[in-house]
């Protein structure tokens, strides 16, 4: 009669430990799915509350791996519950952003301003500051109008709807354009005046 006890505790162990396995990968996979449907927008728009999210989920993951089923369904409830509060927060990120894109366009158009003019000036005058050559002046212009026409490209998604790809352009616009004028030596204008 133990032995049937013993053998009856073991399947039960058996078949708890597989529903909580079950359980495991199910809350794992919908955690999968929600950061799959969520990242890019709450990446741009929302970067710390996703922080969050991926702090949870990374740690289901961690958890799965080691085979904590409970850690990995606590951990990875945590990341789904945190990805429910990701739509409001990444909402606030869009307006915030979207009121903020115009002197944002308007800073990084008057930066490639500044350094055209200022590489043309030196390709007629013929002086060129140190470290600076003909060619190199030549190579930056070129640089300076595909940055031209990356900014005219972000400005027209944004203008089409597409907030976060604009946003993403133009960022990729202004960290050239930053190399740029430290290549240069040209100062960016001073937002504030002065």
């Amino acid at each position: 009669m133990r032995q049937y006890q013993a053998v009856g505790a073991l399947l039960s162990v058996l078949v708890v430990g597989c529903a909580t396995q079950r359980r495991a990968d199910k809350v794992l996979s919908e955690a999968d799915s929600a950061v799959v449907a969520h990242h890019v927008d709450a990446a741009r728009f929302a970067p710390q509350a996703f922080a969050g999210v991926m702090a949870s989920y990374n740690a289901a993951r961690k958890a799965y791996g080691a085979k904590d089923w409970g850690g990995a369904i606590k951990a990875g409830e945590e990341a789904l519950a945190k990805v429910r509060e990701l739509p409001p927060a990444v909402a606030e990120g869009r307006r915030r952003v979207t009121a903020q894109w115009p002197a944002r366009r308007d800073s990084t158009r008057a930066m490639l301003d500044l350094l055209a003019g200022r590489l043309a000036e030196w390709s007629r005058s013929g002086h060129y500051p140190d470290d600076l050559s003909a060619g190199k002046v030549k190579d930056m212009q070129l640089t300076v109008d595909t940055l031209d026409t990356g900014l005219d490209n972000a400005q027209q998604a944004f203008a089409g709807g597409d907030v976060g790809g604009a946003v993403h352009a133009l960022d990729r616009v202004r960290q050239r354009l930053a190399g740029l004028l430290r290549a240069s030596g040209v100062a960016p204008p001073n937002p504030h005046g002065g």
